[in-house]
């Protein structure tokens, strides 16, 4: 018990101390900060004084637009595996995904959307399934244009060169605090 009585060892303890309490405290307030940016994605951002529609919403539109697009192609025989695969994932990962696996996907979704929208745009289709194609399609851009305007990475990026410098960044990296990504 007199090692505890030593200075060099009170020292040790007091630097211990401080050192786990800020560690703490980057993990709780700059974890919370960053988790509050990154539900911007999930929950929609204010940006530029004005409350932008979420990214995790629209993907959902565009998926249930692509769903509404197969059913039209079955009718056709036309090939849907492709989009039916990239909507499921995309719907999986919604619920798990981080935002940069997100989007990957995103860019896989819309690449398996194009051949079948030109597929359905060359075939002959009811007057029914060609209103139908034209509302889908016409959801998938308008969701495109939200993504591409929704303030989600433009926040990220303020928060980032505004709250994430020395020591910040030092400390949010020791305490393993997770940074908002980019939807990028």
């Amino acid at each position: 018990m007199n090692f505890l009585k030593k200075p060099f060892v009170a020292v040790l303890l007091s630097a211990l101390i401080i050192c786990g309490s800020t560690l703490l405290s980057a993990d709780i307030k700059l974890g919370r900060e960053c988790q509050n940016i990154t539900d911007g994605f999930y929950e929609g951002v204010v940006y530029e004084n004005y409350q932008h529609k979420s990214i995790a919403s629209q993907i959902r539109n565009i998926c249930g637009a692509a769903d509404g697009m197969v059913t039209i192609a079955n009718n056709y025989d036309i090939d849907t595996d492709a989009i039916r695969a990239a909507t499921d994932e995309m719907k999986s990962a919604l619920t798990y995904g981080s935002v940069s696996y997100l989007h990957y996907l995103y860019d896989e979704l819309l690449q398996a959307v194009k051949p079948l929208e030109d597929q359905l745009s060359r075939a002959e289709l009811s007057d029914r399934d060609a209103e139908g194609f034209a509302q889908y399609s016409s959801t998938i851009s308008g969701a495109q244009s939200v993504i591409e305007n929704s303030g989600y990475n433009e926040s990220v990026r303020a928060f980032l060169r505004d709250e994430i410098h020395f020591p910040a960044d030092f400390f949010a990296e020791l305490a393993g605090v997770e940074l908002p990504e980019l939807f990028a």
